[in-house]
């Protein structure tokens, strides 16, 4: 099998042929460094098609990833409407001792997304959940609804939907310790999880829901699509904008542990994003929050990363992770 580029793309380092159609080729067997030198070539030539880069510069990755062990069950509904649905990853040699959960949310300006990508719907987003069940949690890949059929603050509601379903004994049946779980959210996914842990009408407290860890990836908290914020916030973006929420948040309610993960092909507005999240959370506590630049991504690589021999993204999760476990 030979993977095409995004035909902006040139391989530093790696070894490819031109195609007549101007791709760039990459063959089977391709190495982490070949991956990171398509991505930095991507970015520097500001590739219009930036996720169809990352699928292809991925691809063959995942189909030498490890994909065993694991059970899947599809769909499962955790509230009435259409788009609360979610995937649940197991391992298959679980014992009787309940696992820690991570849930997953993907991204999408709020308005988009799927937790199935269009275009590589056989390995994104199930690896990021692949990843965890085959290192021993039960995890969860999670849709939520999407403007403009939701409004402020129905997107934190869903992570509350999801935390909720897994409390109420639904984790446990799977094999889930609904005392230690985790989410993992990007981009607008980030969002959505960003403005659950900091408002109180959208949060059940820590001590309620088990909700031991957040790791927010590339988030998008402050500007974005005009329309899109206008769709969802009306006129009171920044009344509810993550930041707002959590300078009203009563700093003497249980606190949750954050990890912050930026990009270095990020757009700026997005870098900018995760270092005013950290400055605002090292203000609000008196201490800061774990931060880490991520070199050679921006936060769908980042995503994309995950359950394949690029272990730059996923390792750090990982360490987070397991630290928050007592």
């Amino acid at each position: 099998m030979r993977v095409s580029v995004h035909p902006r793309v040139a391989l530093a380092g790696v070894s490819a042929a031109v195609a007549a159609s101007g791709f760039v080729s990459l063959a089977v067997g391709q190495t982490v460094s070949d991956v990171h030198a398509g991505l930095r070539a991507a970015a520097d030539s500001d590739s219009a098609n930036w996720p169809a880069a990352v699928h292809d510069l991925y691809r063959d990755l995942h189909e030498q990833a490890d994909l065993s062990g694991v059970e899947i069950v599809r769909d499962v509904r955790y509230g009435v409407f259409p788009a609360q649905t979610m995937d649940l990853y197991l391992p298959e040699d679980r014992g009787s001792e309940l696992l820690p959960v991570v849930v997953f949310v993907h991204g999408g300006n709020l308005d988009d997304g799927d937790k199935s990508a269009p275009g590589a719907e056989a390995f994104l987003f199930g690896n990021v959940a692949t990843f965890f069940a085959r290192h021993g949690f039960m995890a969860v890949n999670a849709n939520y609804r999407l403007a403009p059929d939701i409004v402020w603050p129905q997107g934190s509601e869903d992570m509350r939907e999801i935390m909720g379903w897994l409390r109420t004994e639904n984790a446990e049946s799977y094999g889930g310790d609904p005392e230690q779980m985790f989410m993992v959210a990007v981009s607008g996914g980030a969002r959505h999880l960003a403005s659950y842990l900091f408002h109180r009408l959208s949060q059940m407290v820590r001590s309620r829901t088990g909700l031991n860890g957040a790791v927010l990836i590339s988030p998008w908290l402050a500007t974005g699509p005009e329309e899109v914020l206008r769709q969802y916030y009306a006129d009171e973006q920044d009344r509810h904008s993550p930041f707002e929420l959590l300078r009203a948040f009563d700093p003497d309610e249980p606190r949750v542990p954050v990890l912050l993960l930026s990009g270095e092909f990020d757009p700026p507005q997005r870098q900018d994003s995760a270092a005013q999240m950290y400055d605002a959370l090292c203000g609000k506590y008196g201490d800061c929050p774990r931060f880490e630049q991520l070199n050679n991504h921006d936060g769908y690589s980042a995503v994309a990363s995950f359950n394949t021999a690029d272990e730059s993204v996923s390792s750090i999760v990982l360490e987070f992770i397991r630290a928050q476990i007592p």
